[in-house]
């Protein structure tokens, strides 16, 4: 028997007890086991940053609750990386001159990686050496609305504390924190003190670098004895989060990197994330079958840590090629230039009042929205070249399927575990509809169909037991 739903005419789902004739058939394995998905990320930047203006921005301020609804129910992010610059270790606090208007955007990032140190001794931190105005500005105004918002759905923030030290700007100041690891340490135990004090946080991740390429010393070795020194100095005192490196700009340099980086002594046995950027762009498909290799010998997980670029298809090869376990695209909203147009690289819009997904990200959070933290991916294989798809089992044992059509056309699901499953559809573009609930057949069938290409997603009611 068939069950029609109508929606806006945009799909169709029936359960049936074995696959229709002529119709494309998808394979869910679900006693197999891949990687363990360890949140979707998002980077906090709004508009707060008036380049154009040369100007610090404080309307986005008005929409905070908004955005972060938008981010944690629409788009399904759990997870925030916190960055730490490191012009943070320097006496003069930028960031509050640039909030109380005093300097604009230009003045404020001459300083990003100004470097001055608080003392020459590195065992002994002088708190006035040290400004964090920057990072509670996010802390207050975005971490902290996203925390509440995952914590009343029953989930939790993921949060990954990364370091910065780019060359892009003149001032670099007397201090070198790739060439002395042990600075360096100071100033990521003086952060996570400071996290602790102040919010009772504790990162659950510390990013080692972001993109060492486009840095002054930071090589695979300085990559390494950074890590070395800082989990030194944060395990003197209980302090462990998971150790994410080397973050590449470049997808195919991650895996050189991480061997420069093994060559210091008890470095690799540190890192529980290998981890890469996609800016080199069409060739980092090539190199993912090389980082998962990479991080298995190694006995870490992979992520996909940023990409303004980024889209369905990069994230689908990422799951199933690099077997990421965290992904980001980048940034958090953002709003229209005087043509209408938006920068790329960001999940939401402010138009008209409103905060919306950007075209795109309606797709891609199909995935995001129903695959949770802790959820484990399950084989699934298309016998078409139609369509691709994703599964996953959530660590409440409820089974998410994603079917990826790049036509219109039927697709008939084997090996879906026995349950009732909210439906929804996402046209690639568009918004997302909400379909309602359809029920496997006995034998674990569900026939879906799309009349244009867009994203399905299937996620089953939480059964009592496994």
């Amino acid at each position: 028997m068939v069950r029609r739903l109508a929606a806006l005419g945009l799909l169709a789902v029936a359960a049936a007890c074995s696959a229709a004739a002529g119709e494309n058939r998808i394979v869910i394995d679900p006693e197999s086991s891949r990687q363990t998905m360890r949140g979707w990320e998002v980077s906090p930047r709004m508009w707060e940053m008036d380049k154009v203006a040369d100007r610090y921005d404080a309307s986005w301020l008005d929409y905070r609750e908004e955005i972060a609804a938008a981010l944690v129910d629409e788009i399904g992010v759990n997870r925030i990386r916190l960055q730490i610059q490191s012009g943070a270790e320097n006496p003069v606090d930028y960031w509050a001159r640039f909030f109380a208007d005093d300097i604009g955007y230009e003045a404020l990032k001459r300083h990003f990686y100004e470097k001055v140190n608080d003392n020459s001794d590195p065992g002994r931190a002088d708190p006035g050496g040290y400004n964090f105005t920057q990072l509670d500005y996010y802390i207050d105004n975005l971490l902290m609305p996203m925390k509440a918002r995952l914590e009343a759905r029953g989930e939790r923030l993921i949060v990954n504390l990364c370091y910065v030290d780019f060359k892009w700007t003149p001032l670099q100041g007397s201090l070198e924190h790739a060439g002395e690891p042990a600075e360096f340490a100071e100033l990521i135990d003086e952060t996570f003190r400071h996290l602790e004090a102040k919010y009772g946080l504790t990162p659950d991740y510390f990013e080692v670098i972001l993109e060492p390429e486009n840095t002054v010393g930071w090589d695979g070795r300085a990559i390494g004895k950074g890590l070395v020194a800082v989990n030194h100095r944060l395990s003197a005192r209980g302090v462990r989060p998971r150790y994410i490196a080397p973050s590449t700009a470049e997808a195919g340099k991650a895996a050189a990197y991480f061997d420069a980086l093994a060559k210091v002594p008890t470095a690799a046995a540190l890192v529980d994330v290998l981890s890469y950027h996609r800016y080199d762009w069409s060739r980092a498909d090539a190199a993912l079958p090389k980082i998962a290799a990479r991080a298995k010998k190694a006995a870490a997980e992979t992520a996909m840590l940023e990409f303004v670029g980024g889209n369905l298809d990069h994230l689908y090869q990422d799951l199933t090629v690099a077997d990421a376990t965290a992904w980001q695209k980048y940034g958090v909203a953002t709003t229209p230039d005087s043509e209408g147009k938006t920068k790329p690289g960001y999940l939401l819009d402010l138009r008209n009042g409103a905060i919306t997904p950007k075209p795109g990200a309606a797709a891609m959070a199909q995935v995001f929205r129903n695959v949770r933290e802790g959820a484990v991916r399950l084989d699934a294989r298309s016998l078409t070249a139609d369509a691709r798809a994703l599964a996953f089992r959530n660590a409440d044992n409820s089974v998410a399927i994603i079917v990826i059509a790049d036509r219109a056309g039927a697709f008939t699901i084997e090996g879906a575990p026995r349950g009732q499953y909210a439906l929804s559809f996402a046209p690639k573009g568009g918004a997302r509809n909400d379909l309602g609930v359809v029920a496997s057949g006995s034998d674990g069938t569900l026939s879906v169909s799309a009349s244009r290409p867009g994203v399905i997603a299937l996620r089953q009611a939480a059964p009592a037991s496994r």
